[in-house]
């Protein structure tokens, strides 16, 4: 396994995220499940920040700008087929489904760092279905809520995920991108199992399909390089 590096404290790589809709469909679970999210100060603007992935000594943190500080915000909206719907909250309301925490935390102590492209191997799929296909796979294997992340790199839509084929996962992560241009920054994909047909929509609700998360970047990941 690859050592630490100096320092000890992993580092934090910010990348931005698209919308607050983005942000909360990344932070949410189901029902009453869901990530910490952070909020911070950076040079006088307020943001939250959600922790993803690790990689070596880094961790990456999706963020997006906030227009003040609050108990939490609430998500809702795609289980009943309804458009996505982000409320802030200034008083905690409980227990309540769709519901998520801001948590006050400094992040000074851990430092910025930076990804390159040794840090991550780059692996091509041949389209952009066939990677949803992967990850509706690797979803269910791990009977979990999997997501992939769609961004823009040299005028180009991209689409992808991380580990999507266990057998290949090692010490250094693995991205696995495709072109997505029918993706055209739907919230999510969704994979019809009876027809094997995979689409890409803004709503959730129709049961003969298995959906996966969107996340909408505003910005390529730092290790992402267009290959030649």
């Amino acid at each position: 396994m690859k050592k630490k590096e100096e320092g000890g404290s992993k580092k934090i790589v910010y990348v931005k995220v698209k919308s607050i809709n983005d942000f909360a469909r990344l932070a949410s679970g189901s029902d009453f499940e869901s990530r910490s999210v952070i909020a911070i100060s950076e040079k006088g603007a307020k943001k939250l920040v959600l922790l993803g992935e690790s990689i070596s000594n880094k961790v990456i943190a999706y963020c997006c700008d906030s227009e003040g500080m609050h108990k939490g915000f609430l998500y809702s909206g795609t289980d009943s087929g309804s458009a996505e719907k982000v409320e802030f909250y200034d008083k905690d309301p409980g227990m309540e489904k769709g519901f998520i925490d801001i948590f006050d935390v400094e992040l000074k102590a851990f430092g910025k760092g930076s990804i390159s492209n040794k840090d991550v191997s780059l692996v091509k799929v041949g389209s952009g279905s066939g990677l949803v296909k992967m990850a509706i796979r690797a979803a269910v294997k791990e009977e979990t809520i999997k997501h992939l992340y769609s961004f823009t790199s040299k005028g180009k839509r991209i689409i992808g995920g991380f580990d999507l084929i266990e057998e290949l996962n090692d010490d250094v992560r693995n991205f696995y991108y495709a072109f997505g241009e029918e993706q055209n920054g739907a919230a999510f994909a969704r994979y019809d199992y009876k027809s094997g047909r995979v689409e890409f929509t803004d709503r959730v609700g129709e049961y003969s399909y298995m959906y996966l998360k969107i996340i909408n970047l505003a910005e390529p990941f730092p290790f992402f390089k267009m290959p030649d």
